[in-house]
């Protein structure tokens, strides 16, 4: 037996009608549940419908909040069962759709009355699968994952304006793909310069809007006091004080290495690596790696043996930085380390930290008191 569902109710006879699939066929499925699951129209962004590999168990998934209730509520609809001679399996892309070139009699109609209803006894009886939104990683990943098939599969991201559900739900991700398919992160051209006078003030604001989203207002203007700062210090090295700037010329990334000392000692062997900044949306694509490697280079070439850093030891530890303490370098307590292993040091010159060591402190930095 097999199932056509529609929200008409009195066919006798099922005609060929043409859809997606630019052919004329009468479609059926073997599984009633599946088949309750579209007798009314909805679309792939109100519910993921999917079943196992035989047509079976169907699982249905909201796209947001509340899509089951939405689509199927105070609706009703009609199973009309037919013959399986003359249907034929695989013509479609979705393994429990039959198709049928010829019309088909109908052999009997069952009245469904209210649909989400019977949607729901057939969860309490567990021939239906019914996933609510939820607000899990795992769930919107997978969800995520359906909508971006579809919105290029379907070229529907263009209903932006008119879709409310667009509009209510899916707004990142279409301004994502949006973003993404504009060109510019196919091979971007971005170039890495040491600092130049047509920079300084721009650079400035790309460190303060990065730390300010990040941190807060008055943490981005406090980093944007130390740079300002150690420009005006002796510690100040242009060279290596380094930007990235896209095929516009405008800077999305930035680090300075500037002469730091241990109790007085090591200044001209030992660069302070502070502050690091990426605009906020080109994160984790590699800059702040690039850049930071680039002054590693830069710094062997001008004769400096020690880099030292303070931040997340997951963020510097791959570019070879190291816990300093078991060196005998060490943080006072004004500094307010979070914990040892947040001051790190990186070697340019093999053998080099073997003769540091001292206690570090920030008192010639007005702008860290």
């Amino acid at each position: 037996m097999l199932y056509h569902v529609s929200n008409t109710a009195g066919i006798k006879v099922l005609e060929p009608r043409v859809s997606t699939h630019g052919k004329a066929y009468v479609y059926a499925i073997d599984n009633l549940v599946t088949g309750l699951l579209f007798g009314v129209r909805h679309d792939d962004f109100d519910l993921f419908i999917y079943t196992d590999r035989e047509g079976n168990n169907p699982t249905c998934c909201e796209c947001y909040p509340g899509a089951l209730e939405r689509v199927y509520k105070g609706k009703n609809c009609s199973i009309y069962e037919l013959p399986e001679e003359g249907f034929l399996h695989g013509m479609t892309s979705w393994t429990p759709e039959v198709v049928c070139e010829h019309e088909v009699v109908v052999q009997n109609e069952i009245c469904v009355p209210d649909i989400y209803g019977r949607l729901l006894e057939e969860e309490k009886k567990g021939t239906l699968k019914i996933r609510r939104f939820e607000n899990s990683a795992e769930y919107k990943q997978m969800i995520s994952k359906h909508l971006v098939d579809r919105l290029i599969r379907f070229d529907a991201i263009k209903y932006i304006e008119t879709d409310v559900r667009f509009q209510k739900y899916f707004k990142d991700i279409i301004g994502a793909l949006q973003g993404a398919m504009d060109g510019h992160l196919l091979c971007p051209e971005r170039t890495i310069k040491s600092m130049e006078k047509k920079y300084l003030q721009s650079s400035l604001e790309l460190v303060e809007r990065v730390f300010t989203e990040s941190e807060g207002e008055s943490e981005g203007k406090l980093v944007r006091s130390l740079v300002e700062e150690i420009r005006s210090k002796k510690y100040y090295l242009p060279e290596l004080e380094l930007i990235m700037v896209d095929e516009t010329d405008a800077p999305v990334g930035y680090v300075m290495f500037s002469r730091f000392h241990i109790e007085g000692k090591y200044e001209d062997k030992l660069l302070l690596l502070s502050p690091v900044a990426v605009k906020t949306e080109l994160q984790r694509k590699h800059i702040s790696k690039e850049l930071i490697e680039y002054g590693f280079q830069k710094a062997r070439e001008l004769g400096y043996e020690v880099i030292m850093v303070e931040g997340n030891p997951r963020n510097y530890n791959p570019r070879g930085f190291v816990t300093s303490a078991p060196y005998g370098i060490v943080a006072a307590p004004s500094v307010g380390l979070p914990a040892p292993e947040c001051l790190m040091v990186k070697e340019l010159a093999p053998g080099a930290l073997d003769t540091m060591e001292g206690t570090i402190e920030y008192s010639v930095y007005e702008a860290l008191q």
